[in-house]
């Protein structure tokens, strides 16, 4: 199911009062207030704070409205940045009468990886559960551009973002617990049958694999990958694309330059060492090597 798809299956009427906390540079477009605690520093976001609906300067931790006074409270890839994620759920049962929560799941949380992220967040039965974040950034920066750069991977992402991310929707009240960093392990340990493959404690273990696709270490770390595994190895030739074009391309300049024949007098064609031409044995016609393109410079020469 895609992002917008969740979204609008919010239902919210225009009577509403809407308090957006954190909305940064991707505001919720039914929000009739926004909640910031910095304008300026984008240091924990994607972009420029865009402030087109009423601003109240503030934290989540201590929020500045009445008991029950906003109709809705929506909280989307906010709650794992909290420094006390207790007292701010507190502060958002105490003043909302109903709210979405969103966050990275375990899963996405794995594949991303974001050093300031310091809670995972998953809903067992109908409790939001915060674990400890301690995982390292195990894939690098690989799949940060896969979603930027590469189009399949965007659509893939969008298509399942409520297998990415934990989504939950609340009425009056909802039950939470916070627990450790080994409280996590313990979980999917259990839940694989095997001893989980994420064995660091430090986030400064970092592994960086990027321009790497490891598919037996992605789909062991988020089984449910595996039924998408002809779509990552497509995904993989967009990584290895340039070193694949330029190998590919000298071979097949190569083997074409031995067939050709100059079109001017006929004669045999010879590359030049170190330099990216190619010319005839027998006059001066040249062809430009070009990213593995032959590129003609003169043609017919002796005819024009």
């Amino acid at each position: 199911m895609k992002r917008t798809d969740i979204l609008n299956s919010i239902k919210i009427s225009k009577e509403d009062v809407v308090l957006e906390i954190g909305p940064g540079n991707m505001p919720f477009y039914r929000a009739d207030i926004y909640l910031e605690r910095d304008l300026n520093n984008n240091i924990e976001r994607a972009g420029d704070f865009k402030m087109n609906k009423t601003c109240v300067l503030g934290d989540a931790h201590n929020l500045p409205f009445d008991d029950k006074s906003i109709d809705y409270i929506f909280c989307a890839q906010v709650l794992e940045h909290s420094d006390n994620p207790r007292e701010m759920l507190k502060e958002i049962i105490r003043v909302g009468r109903r709210g979405y929560i969103e966050t990275p799941n375990f899963y996405r949380e794995l594949l991303f990886g974001w050093p300031f992220h310091k809670w995972i967040v998953e809903i067992e039965g109908d409790k939001l559960v915060l674990y400890e974040n301690k995982l390292p950034q195990y894939f690098g920066s690989l799949f940060h551009i896969l979603q930027a750069e590469e189009y399949s991977g965007q659509i893939f992402f969008n298509l399942n973002f409520e297998k990415f991310n934990t989504v939950f929707k609340w009425e009056s009240s909802f039950e939470y617990e916070i627990k450790t960093h080994e409280d996590l392990i313990a979980k999917y340990t259990k839940e694989t049958g095997n001893k989980f493959c994420i064995r660091h404690n430090e986030r400064s273990n970092n592994v960086n694999y990027r321009g790497i696709l490891n598919l037996r270490l992605i789909v062991d770390c988020v089984p449910f990958l595996s039924k998408y595994k002809d779509s990552l190895l497509k995904i993989k030739n967009f990584f290895n694309r340039k070193k694949v074009t330029q190998l590919d391309s000298e071979i097949t300049c190569k083997i074409i330059i031995g067939k050709m024949a100059c079109m001017n007098c006929g004669g045999k064609f010879e590359q030049y060492l170190g330099q990216k031409k190619v010319g005839c044995k027998s006059c001066d016609n040249f062809l430009t090597i070009d990213n593995g393109r032959l590129i003609i410079d003169k043609m017919y020469k002796g005819n024009v």
